[in-house]
């Protein structure tokens, strides 16, 4: 049995619209307030496109991911449990379980994402009777909306601008991580300081920066 979400979630207007062209302090500030009231669709629009176009912040997303990546799991039995053997057959379970999942270290390192972003959801694929999980489909941000900062999570099947009340999903079939604060939220400002700085520069340079010429001749040339 596969679920429906990420089979019709359609982005491609949203490809043809650049969030850096034009971009000023008050548009950020306009995306954020917007993201507080949960309409998510431009603001992560906007965080995705920081994040590609920024060398330090696509660093730091590269070197955090494949530190994540790296890492060795297990599933370890519960410590001093009341039944050793049936701790041990659980957590030989859960093993087996997680292995069945084609893509976990894929969704682990997307929902890690959910530390410059704010969240992340994934959507579990089940495909046998018993309710096993065979994928976690990453579902991206900008789908995402929910009215105020505390609401439920629903589903902005066609990532419109604006939106903060969505189709509603059942919560048990995605993962969902939440964090504290959206360290983008942060880089925003300082991603659009540092790039306008730069541009000031640039055009200094291109009046000021080339040196003048000047050659010395015989008498009475001009």
């Amino acid at each position: 049995m596969a679920l429906t979400v990420y089979t019709s979630k359609d982005n491609a207007w949203r490809e043809y619209v650049n969030p850096l062209r034009g971009l000023t302090l008050e548009r950020i500030v306009q995306l954020i307030e917007q993201g507080e009231r949960g309409a998510f669709a431009d603001l992560q629009w906007f965080y995705q496109a920081m994040e590609r176009s920024d060398a330090l912040i696509a660093t730091v997303l590269m070197r955090r991911r494949a530190a994540l990546l790296s890492c060795q799991w297990d599933v370890k039995p519960e410590e001093n449990p009341t039944d050793t053997v049936l701790a041990i057959e659980q957590a030989a379970f859960l093993r087996d379980r997680y292995d069945r999942v084609e893509n976990l270290r894929e969704a682990v390192a997307f929902l890690s994402s959910a530390s410059f972003r704010g969240f992340a959801h994934v959507e579990k694929h089940i495909a046998d009777s018993g309710g096993g999980v065979v994928r976690l489909e990453p579902v991206e941000q900008w789908f995402w909306c929910r009215a105020g900062m505390f609401g439920a999570w629903t589903y902005n099947r066609d990532a419109r601008s604006g939106v903060d009340t969505g189709e509603k999903i059942e919560r048990n079939n995605f993962v969902v991580v939440e964090s504290p604060i959206a360290l983008d939220r942060i880089l925003a400002v300082q991603y659009f300081r540092r790039n306008l700085a730069l541009r000031d520069w640039s055009s200094f340079l291109d009046v000021y920066g080339i040196p003048s010429m000047f050659f010395v001749g015989p008498p009475g040339v001009t």
